[in-house]
């Protein structure tokens, strides 16, 4: 970046309110990633880009923030407090040791609907593998449990829905959840996330 670049990004820094000062606000961000054996895994695409933003801001405007990421997403800019996760239950374990301080729960993370089994041994790659996957626990529907008082933000990724059907999707799991904003993008189109 040449010198002009720093000094607007120095000055946009120095002019941002503080309006979340002396608010905690913890962060998720990118995937998990389910083992099927010792060099095999199910994930998805979650670069974190997202949620290293939304915690860049966030600390930004003052807030204490905690950003819990997964080891290969995307990094914050700033000094931010982290901690790591690989797996959904991983995740889950990070998000009980800090949940019950927060003021807003901020969850990008993009955790998989799908686990499996572990291998111990590496599975070998000539033969046919049928892979049972079982369900992974909705940790955005049992985040408000864990603290009722916190303002709960998700985000709902949803393929090729009308705008009416993508609404409907994000609001019923904001019920589920008993969230208090989430945020719907299609997928489908080439500008969403």
């Amino acid at each position: 970046a040449n010198f002009n670049t720093i000094l607007e990004n120095i000055y946009s820094i120095l002019n941002k309110s503080q309006d979340l000062k002396n608010k905690k606000i913890l962060i998720t961000s990118g995937p998990t990633s389910e083992p099927i054996d010792p060099v095999r895994f199910i994930t998805n695409k979650s670069s974190g880009k997202m949620g290293a933003s939304i915690a860049e801001q966030a600390f930004i405007r003052g807030a204490d923030v905690i950003l819990l990421r997964s080891k290969n997403s995307k990094e914050p800019s700033y000094n931010i407090k982290e901690d790591y996760f690989s797996t959904g239950s991983e995740l889950f374990e990070n998000i009980k040791k800090y949940i019950k301080e927060v003021d807003i729960f901020i969850h990008t993370a993009a955790v998989s609907d799908f686990t499996t089994e572990k291998q111990d041994i590496k599975i070998k790659s000539n033969q046919q593998l049928n892979l049972e996957l079982q369900p992974t626990t909705k940790i955005f529907e049992k985040l408000k449990s864990l603290n009722k008082k916190m303002f709960l933000v998700g985000f709902k990724a949803e393929y090729n829905l009308e705008n009416s059907d993508l609404i409907d999707s994000a609001y019923n799991i904001l019920q589920k959840a008993n969230a208090d904003l989430v945020v719907a993008n299609d997928i489908s189109k080439s500008n969403s996330g």
